[in-house]
């Protein structure tokens, strides 16, 4: 769930930014490895939206709000053929509760109605990027700095060690 609001997030910036949006894709692939997350870089040609495909591997990590680290399973930086060439970290403010505030109407939960906010717009935030050789020089870590949650091989940078500046934005845009 959060991965796609991640995603959504990021589309919002390009257009609000940069004036384009991007394709993404929503579909379920059960019995394969997911491929690339932006699947069309999408232009405004007077009344008409043309798509191309992007010119850049791109996978977008997300985590909570709070979260200071883009985390990649080292699978998906070290494996050729899930490898991206960049890696953008967007946090989002997700309730916990938001499954119920998504189920809130189902009449099953009609005296419970009262009790479950209503879902309001989230917040996110686009931080930043990593080129792929620069999370791939990372070390593979178990750990999850700074606490001792386990986690699956990753390789991780600090939000700080991010490509965020107008520039670094700049190249990506021309990039894709």
């Amino acid at each position: 769930t959060s991965g796609k609001l991640g995603e959504i997030a990021l589309n919002k910036f390009f257009e609000q930014r940069y004036g384009f949006g991007v394709s993404l894709d929503f579909e379920v692939h059960p019995s394969e490895v997911p491929g690339q997350d932006i699947v069309g870089v999408v232009t405004k040609r007077g009344t008409k939206s043309i798509t191309n495909p992007p010119r850049l591997r791109v996978a977008i990590k997300t985590s909570k709000m709070k979260s200071v680290y883009l985390t990649a399973k080292a699978t998906e930086v070290d494996v050729s053929s899930r490898a991206s060439d960049v890696y953008v970290f967007v946090r989002v403010d997700l309730p916990q509760d938001h499954i119920f505030r998504l189920i809130r109407n189902h009449p099953s939960l009609t005296n419970l109605k009262d009790m479950i906010p209503d879902f309001i717009d989230l917040k996110g935030q686009v931080v930043g990027y990593a080129k792929h050789e620069e999370l791939k020089n990372q070390p593979i870590t178990r750990l999850l700095p700074g606490s001792e949650q386990e986690i699956q091989p990753s390789r991780i940078l600090r939000s700080g060690q991010l490509r965020c500046s107008e520039s670094d934005w700049q190249w990506l845009v021309s990039k894709l």
